[in-house]
């Protein structure tokens, strides 16, 4: 006879060695796909931080290349233009070891724990399903000898009708055989009910801990971007400080003062030829 198990409260928190029973695989079936999808996307999470280091890592070394360039090379070095110039190749250069550095937060504290977090859950994942292999394994085999002990004593009871005067003795035999077989499968059943309440929770647990894990270090990771891009928007600010900054009037006048040449403006030149012409 099947157990019918209580439904939980309705505040309770629904659990999965409540909602998982069936005759066959079914159950196991669903909860296995569940937790190898589980396992696909925190290898898929796993490989969008390392491709995302790597990008972060690429795009800081050529921001590091471009801020070698001298924009103010051929600006008066006095000027505040120049000083402005000078500005973009330093902002440039912060804003590539924050990519930088990033890169290597994103390996060291998301990437490299993620790694170690799935091996973990493989880890117990394999061992539970080896011990419900073992279970159900052997529940399958008792199933199969009840059926064949079931087999033997109708087969024997059909035997013996020809039989009458040995008949008590062998059937007695035979219901002992069944009911011995019975009672090894009940005690089987009784195991596996409880191993499978047991791995259910233990596959709840992971699944709980896999998407509180996935949660935190989800976060972590959109808090690390929205650094990054706070610190290339302070690169931006230092360049429009050196803007505001900027005095044209002054540029012109200290190249004025600095370089220029004189006020007065030369007179005009005359021409005369020591020739004289006839005909005039």
């Amino acid at each position: 006879m099947a157990t019918i198990l209580s439904a939980p409260p309705p505040s309770a928190t629904p659990r999965m060695s409540d909602h998982f029973w069936a005759n066959d695989n079914t159950a196991l079936n669903h909860i296995l796909d569940r937790l190898m999808k589980s396992k696909r996307t925190c290898e898929t999470i796993l490989k969008m931080f390392e491709k995302r280091a790597h990008i972060e890592q690429d795009y800081g070394e050529q921001l590091l290349k471009l801020s070698q360039i001298r924009l103010s090379e051929c600006e008066e070095s006095s000027s505040t233009f120049s000083e402005t110039l000078q500005s973009i190749p330093t902002a440039t250069e912060a804003a590539a070891r924050a990519h930088i550095d990033l890169a290597q937060q994103i390996h060291h504290l998301l990437e490299a724990p993620l790694s170690a977090f799935i091996r973990e859950q493989k880890a117990v994942r394999k061992s539970t399903m080896s011990e419900i292999d073992k279970i159900q394994n052997l529940r399958y085999m008792h199933l199969d000898n009840v059926k064949r002990a079931r087999h033997a004593y109708l087969t024997e009871c059909n035997n013996l009708k020809n039989h009458a005067a040995d008949r008590p003795a062998d059937e007695l035999m035979q219901m002992k055989q069944k009911t011995a077989t019975v009672g090894i499968l009940e005690s089987v059943t009784k195991n596996w009910i409880e191993q499978w309440k047991e791995s259910c929770n233990i596959f709840q647990e992971l699944e709980e801990k896999r998407l509180s894990y996935l949660s935190g270090t989800l976060l972590a990771y959109a808090n690390m971007i929205s650094n990054v891009y706070t610190l290339d928007d302070q690169s931006c600010d230092r360049i429009r400080s050196a803007l505001d900054n900027l005095d044209i009037v002054a540029d012109i006048n200290g190249f004025i003062q600095s370089k220029g040449t004189g006020t007065t403006v030369p007179g005009l030149c005359y021409f005369w030829t020591s020739h004289c012409y006839q005909g005039f």
